[in-house]
């Protein structure tokens, strides 16, 4: 949307004032906020009022301020914002990372980007995808019952206990692990589940039974790609007067709580590159969402967002949101 200077500097002061106030924002406030603008009360009047006849403002009652619409809040972060990371956030960022295994990096940044945003911090990721086979373990639990673990570089550990029509002697348990540590060490999950059903069709065909039941063994137990979704910062949403209304905050609860409706807001991210901003849902209009996806080696993809009402401090948000993707493309380096 074309705006000369002037519309754009008064709608940059209103929508930043609504995110500081959560309160409509009168003329007076405008004037305040802009007295490098040099502008008569009358000429900030008729700018607001020309705003909203655009669709970009809008007056909740005849004596109130205005409020910037989501066409407004659009036009804002399409030409209005020049976002930089705060050093404390950076900061709070590094030092709550910094002694976090890979393993549990999800947790932690998603909890770190919640209590430092204030909002609903989500971080999906692929489970095992991005992991990598340092160690192959078999242990013998019960006739026909074994437990298969498979351990990453960063110490992260995958176990299954797999139920057999077989058994295996001590020194067939032996060969088997070692026939497996040496097919799948250093490949990713995914790779070694790949390699697995090959060579296990290659091995049913040759009537080799050691490979068959050291590789049926492994097929059961090799973990299949699901995407884990962490929630943090939910009762953050109490805090915010928008959500004030208890039926609506309970609705925005439940939204959240049905990780199929953050699915949904996630697949949107991941269709796009960089740090994206959506307003509003189809099941929570009232929610915007500010998020980047995050490739694996594997081909798959994560993301990484903050989720919280339309009134967000984008400015601020944004490039936290693309400072915690960096932190977290070193996650897939050590898996």
């Amino acid at each position: 949307m074309d705006l000369d200077a002037r519309a754009r500097a008064i709608l940059q002061i209103v929508v930043e004032a609504y995110i500081d106030e959560a309160q409509p924002v009168s003329s007076a406030a405008v004037s305040r906020r802009g007295r490098h603008l040099s502008l008569s009360p009358a000429t900030i009047r008729s700018a607001m009022a020309e705003l909203e006849e655009r669709g970009l403002l809008h007056q909740p009652h005849t004596s109130a301020g205005r409020v910037p619409t989501e066409q407004g809040l659009r036009a804002y972060l399409a030409g209005a914002m020049s976002p930089k990371l705060h050093p404390w956030d950076r900061s709070h960022l590094d030092q709550a990372l910094a002694s976090t295994g890979p393993a549990e990096l999800p947790l932690a940044l998603g909890q770190s980007l919640a209590g430092l945003s204030g909002q609903v911090a989500v971080v999906a990721v692929p489970r095992y995808l991005g992991s990598r086979v340092r160690e192959v373990g078999l242990v013998r639990v019960a006739p026909r019952r074994f437990v298969a673990y498979f351990v990453s570089p960063g110490g992260f550990m995958q176990q299954k206990l797999v139920e057999v029509d077989f058994d295996l002697s001590a020194e067939e348990l032996a060969e088997a692990q070692n026939f497996l540590a040496e097919r799948l060490r250093d490949r990713r999950l995914d790779e070694a589940r790949e390699l697995v059903r090959k060579e296990l069709a290659e091995a049913e065909a040759l009537r080799d039974s050691m490979k068959l039941r050291a590789l049926e063994i492994a097929r059961q137990a090799l973990p299949e790609s699901e995407m884990h979704v962490h929630v943090e910062g939910a009762t953050h949403l109490v805090d915010h007067p928008e959500f004030a209304d208890v039926e609506k905050l309970r609705a925005v609860l439940r939204a959240i709580e049905d990780k199929a409706a953050v699915l949904r807001l996630i697949d949107r991210i991941l269709d796009s590159d960089g740090v994206q901003v959506l307003l509003g849902s189809r099941e929570v209009p009232e929610l915007a969402c500010v998020g980047t996806s995050v490739a694996t080696p594997a081909g798959t993809a994560g993301a990484i967002s903050l989720i919280g009402p339309l009134r967000m401090d984008y400015g601020r948000l944004v490039p936290m949101v693309g400072y915690a993707l960096e932190l977290f493309n070193g996650y897939w380096q050590h898996m």
